[in-house]
């Protein structure tokens, strides 16, 4: 433990000790957990898979950073060292850390559909190139590849994610052809919370001589995902859900083979080694790492809170993380299973699931699903009315009682008519 940890024990005494007990023992400790994140104070918190409630160390990160810039100033040699160099870099060799690759593939961005984008618009299509996307794609999974087709003649296909993740695995490789130049899946899929079977998917666009690019924004921060086990070209995940960090905090991986492959498409102060004086040469030389696709100027602190996130996540363990909300999503979806007038969209095995858990309510009459949980017990849901799908977000500081608080609210919106 570094002097800066020891200092942060001082402050927190109560979640020192949470972290230091086995997991068996934490739901004896679960209060001394929650109760270094203010939000849970006042809801009852299951939209993590939107926004993660901020620990109390993240925001007081947060404002020690801005608090330095606001006495020394932006530019100082101060805010530069200890913020825009050592808290930055901090982050990304944290962020490097959790994946299992180098710092130098990695780039910081504002949001999963930042790095979606520069996946999308970084290679050279061509007319007539495809694609392969899953039927349940976030739309910043969507969009972008739509963008494609209508300026550059890029087919979009289709692969069906499927009851069985076998079937699932030959409906991206029935969509694939001779014309395929990438693959694009959810490690988890925001609509049903599903975790789709990313090492074979990449596998089989490898084997097909085709680039695999995933979506981890519903991965990181609920179980381990180490990048080195099923080698995707490209992957993206955020810090605002389940990492905890603050919003505007994100990741792009680009493996290091691939740089030369994806070309910037926004470019800037920041991402060059070097630039040309000499305006008739029409030259820069980008740098040789994944920075290269960083410019411009960057809210700085944001990173500090986001290496502390990543720092409390990983005290508490991301094993013993996704063992609790394992059994805690048993129990939810087991119940909600035996429900009528309701339709569990999630599998129920743990292997194929995670703490996101997705429910169609066909006969619910109110006009806002969000709000109507939201009105009965101050519940935090996200929600989708025009399929009349409600989905929770179960983390590992959720509690049994407030899971039973949502299975009532839920009884009551499927009797609403």
């Amino acid at each position: 433990m570094n002097a800066d940890e020891r200092g942060f024990f001082v402050f927190y005494p109560r979640l020192s000790a949470f972290i230091r007990v086995p997991f068996e023992n934490v739901d004896m400790d679960i209060q001394s957990l929650r109760a270094a994140i203010p939000a849970l104070q006042h809801s009852t918190y299951l939209n993590t898979g939107t926004f993660g409630p901020l620990p109390r160390a993240v925001s007081d990160e947060l404002a020690a950073g801005y608090v330095l810039v606001a006495e020394h100033g932006a530019f100082s040699p101060v805010v530069r060292q200890q913020i825009e160099r050592d808290g930055y870099e901090r982050a990304r060799a944290r962020v490097a850390a959790l994946l299992n690759v180098s710092s130098d593939e990695l780039a910081l961005t504002r949001s999963s559909s930042d790095g979606i984008c520069i996946v999308a618009y970084g290679l050279d299509w061509k007319p007539g190139d495809e694609v392969v996307i899953s039927d349940q794609e976030h739309p910043s999974g969507e969009m972008p590849w739509f963008v494609l087709h209508k300026r550059y003649g890029v087919n979009v296909r289709v692969a069906r994610v499927a009851p069985e993740p076998s079937e699932t695995l030959r409906n991206f490789a029935d969509a694939i052809t001779p014309r395929t130049r990438l693959v694009f899946a959810s490690h988890v899929c925001c609509t049903t919370g599903e975790r789709l079977p990313v090492k074979d998917i990449c596998a089989l666009a490898h084997a097909r001589n085709v680039l695999a690019a995933i979506d981890g924004s519903h991965a990181v921060g609920q179980f381990g995902v180490d990048l080195q086990k099923f080698k995707p070209d490209f992957y993206v995940t955020c810090g605002h859900k389940w990492l905890l960090g603050p919003q505007g905090t994100a990741m792009l991986f680009v493996a290091r083979r691939h740089l030369d492959t994806l070309q910037p498409s926004w470019i800037g102060w920041g991402a060059q080694r070097e630039c040309s004086e000499d305006l008739d040469a029409l030259a820069y030389e980008p740098l040789d790492s994944a920075r290269r696709y960083e410019f411009g100027t960057k809210p700085w602190p944001l990173y500090l809170g986001l290496d502390r996130a990543i720092w409390f996540i990983q005290e508490i363990g991301l094993d013993a993380i996704e063992q609790r909300v394992a059994g805690l999503a048993e129990q939810f979806k087991t119940r909600v299973a035996e429900m009528s007038g309701v339709t569990l969209l999630t599998p129920m095995a743990a292997a194929r699931s995670c703490g996101l858990v997705s429910v169609r309510v066909p006969d619910f009459a109110g006009a806002d699903l969000r709000d109507f949980f939201w009105n009965c017990e101050r519940i935090l849901v996200s929600s989708n009315e025009v399929q009349k799908r409600v989905r929770f977000s179960l983390a590992f500081f959720t509690t049994e009682s407030e899971l039973a608080s949502a299975l009532d609210a839920l009884r009551l919106s499927a009797n609403s008519r």
